[in-house]
């Protein structure tokens, strides 16, 4: 075969030296080069083969600039090859450092110190030494300041380009983690996926910043020291009033544009959805909160706060008290009912250990709104911004004081806490009676706070409720009755 160069056709070389040969050519129509190791071994490297480039520089020096060489890989005695390519960093005379290798089965090694790294680029994973390994670093630049940080992946120009001794990161896009070098300890465990995501997080661990805005910022780029946030979306990690860029233990969904939509605080422990405030019912904001305690709330700047619609007619909302259900709303057809119903009126002027079933009368003043207020979800008491204000059309009352009072105003329920009032007028509850009574008696106020069987079957002005459940127990009890106050 002409063009072979080789020890069995052609032209033989062995052992032998071209000193003054410039070029080498082969002419043919499939020309080849090949060189034979003589020696029989199955050593791991052995059988190696090399092309060897040279060159001198201005004062004469020659050196070894690259080399190419394929050896056995492993130590059994088989056919298995590699391939190994050597350049000189600048100082490595005739001996220069291994970069890239090809193994029997195809895999591509990248070498550097420690065991098992790879990086292709220009300055990715240039600084890694011995005690950093399992790191896979490519494009220019990336994790380019490693040096004994493990189980990193960096894949875009500049990624990870900061961290050093950090480990378990995985940063995927232009610049994403770039400013990443926990220190501390070397579980970073963070992961940024996006164009410049996470950028400027520093010392913060288990951080997951997916996705960039349509302004350029990747997901959480602003992000400095938190850490455990979870972004999802273009937000930068101060945007929409909300900043969360040294806070920790948070997630946020956000639009293209950085906006977010859907956010969980770490500090309240409640989701937000469509606000950034965590209070909206008591701070007259628009969104709404969910609560881990089981706090909902929601406000609307006008229209309906909330709907519900079921195909067939049924119950609508269901009330529990530990497990039991006590109540529910219901459809059927056009009518609404509310079961297990009692309507009360909050209302103040008796003291609060005025008993339950007591019979009370509106006098002629308005109740004022209280100086605290509950809040929904830490049932603190909070200042009330209505503090003291009358409340239209509510009434104060006092304890009945007059038989046959048409004044009745219903019977007390409970205190809040606040000292206020609340009066049953309407649906069922328990009346403080004084004598005996039948199912069906009607009641009026016996002038004492408490109520007697009406003189008749006709229901006036001056009529509290009716009897369900007769008593013949003569003393002031407790009766179950349907009121008429409302």
């Amino acid at each position: 075969m002409g063009g072979y160069i080789g020890a069995r056709s052609g032209v033989g070389l062995v052992n032998t030296t071209l000193g003054s040969v410039e070029d080498l050519t082969a002419t043919d129509t499939s020309p080849e080069v090949t060189l034979i190791n003589s020696t029989h071994e199955d050593s791991d490297g052995g059988r190696e083969g090399k092309l060897i480039f040279k060159g001198q520089q201005s004062g004469g020096e020659e050196s070894t600039l690259a080399e190419i060489e394929a050896n056995h890989h492993g130590s059994s005695d088989d056919q298995q090859g590699q391939l190994i390519f050597r350049t000189n960093d600048g100082s490595d005379g005739a001996s220069p450092t291994e970069r890239v290798r090809i193994d029997s089965n195809g895999s591509i090694l990248t070498a550097t110190l420690g065991t098992d790294n790879v990086h292709l680029g220009e300055g990715a994973g240039a600084a890694i030494v011995s005690g950093g390994n399992n790191n896979c670093l490519v494009g220019k630049d990336a994790g380019t300041a490693i040096t004994t940080g493990d189980f990193n992946i960096g894949l875009g120009v500049q990624a990870l380009n900061s961290n050093t001794t950090g480990g378990y990161n995985t940063a995927l896009g232009y610049q994403a983690g770039y400013s990443s070098n926990r220190t501390s300890d070397v579980f970073g465990f963070n992961t940024f996926v996006g164009w410049g995501a996470g950028y400027s997080a520093t010392t913060g661990q288990s951080n997951t910043f997916i996705g960039v805005n349509s302004s350029g910022t990747g997901a959480g780029g602003t992000v400095t020291t938190g850490s455990k946030n979870t972004i999802v979306g273009g937000y930068s990690g101060n945007q929409g009033s909300l900043d969360i860029r040294t806070s920790s233990n948070n997630i946020v969904l956000s639009d293209g544009d950085g906006n977010p939509r859907f956010y969980y605080t770490g500090s309240g422990n409640y989701w937000n959805l469509g606000t950034t405030n965590g209070n909206v019912v008591g701070n007259n904001q628009t969104g709404m909160n969910f609560y881990d305690s089981g706090f909902f709330g929601i406000s609307r700047d006008g229209g309906i706060c909330m709907g519900f619609n079921r195909k067939q007619d049924g119950d609508m909302i269901e009330f529990r008290s530990q497990g039991i259900i006590e109540g529910t709303i219901s459809i059927s057809g056009s009518t609404t009912s509310y079961n297990g119903f009692s309507g009360l009126h909050e209302s103040s002027g008796i003291p609060t250990d005025t008993a339950v079933g007591t019979v009370v009368s509106t006098i002629d003043e308005l109740d004022v709104y209280s100086d605290t207020q509950t809040d929904g979800e830490t049932g603190e008491q909070v200042t009330n911004p209505k503090a003291g204000q009358a409340r239209a059309d509510h009434a104060k009352v006092k304890v009945s004081d007059k038989e046959g009072d048409s004044c009745v105003y219903g019977v007390v329920a409970n205190f809040n806490e606040q000292g206020k009032v609340n009066v049953t007028s309407v649906g069922i509850s328990s009346v403080r009676v004084t004598g005996a009574c039948a199912k069906g008696d009607l009641l009026e106020s016996n002038g004492d706070g408490t109520a007697k069987v009406q003189s008749d079957d006709i229901i006036r002005s001056k009529t509290i409720g009716k009897v369900t459940i007769g008593n013949s127990n003569t003393n002031v009890k407790l009766v179950s009755c349907v009121m008429y106050c409302g």
